[in-house]
């Protein structure tokens, strides 16, 4: 009875708003919506807090993004993945690891020119001086994060939402 007059409810807003979002669950148990429709209280409680897609193009087929009719939005564990259309849905969760290496790697080269940091969030070095120490370059949430070494990723994760502030702030100072 509960159920029922909780569904009665939201169509009567869905209604009131002339609208309804499309979304769907998809295979791999990711909320998948279209472009237009995707807000975070569309998403409801799945909505992850990453940063938005960043990129142009679908991941699965190469694409532009809207030059398939809306992207279609997924909302993966710790990001959102925007593909061209929803044939693309299934091929990306087949192997979504594969494709968020890809997409990580085009974040890096998208976003690496323009980081507003030179120096570790973790350690306070400067990144790529030190010849023991490897630079990383490090995705989490749509977001790259460089860092003086490997052994500053636990650290990074652990205390993501300082780190992230401090690049945001970082990156705010430098636009200005």
């Amino acid at each position: 009875m509960r159920n029922t007059l909780i569904a009665l409810v939201l169509s009567a807003c869905l209604l009131a708003c002339g609208s309804e979002p499309e979304t769907t669950t998809g295979e791999s148990g990711s909320t998948v919506s279209t472009a237009s429709s995707q807000t975070a209280e569309s998403a409801g409680s799945s909505a992850v807090q990453s940063e938005p897609y960043p990129l142009a193009t679908c991941p699965v087929s190469g694409e532009e993004l809207g030059s398939m009719g809306e992207a279609v939005i997924l909302q993966q564990p710790g990001r959102e993945v925007a593909l061209c259309c929803k044939a693309c849905v299934k091929t990306y969760e087949a192997d979504p690891e594969t494709h968020n290496k890809e997409i990580d790697a085009a974040i890096v080269a998208a976003q690496k020119p323009d980081y507003p940091l030179d120096t570790c969030l973790i350690s306070g070095e400067v990144i790529g001086t030190s010849d023991h120490m490897v630079p990383v370059d490090h995705v989490v949430g749509n977001r790259l994060y460089r860092l003086c070494c490997a052994s500053c990723t636990k650290s990074l994760e652990k205390d993501l939402p300082k780190y992230r502030a401090e690049v945001l702030a970082a990156a705010a100072k430098q636009g200005e």
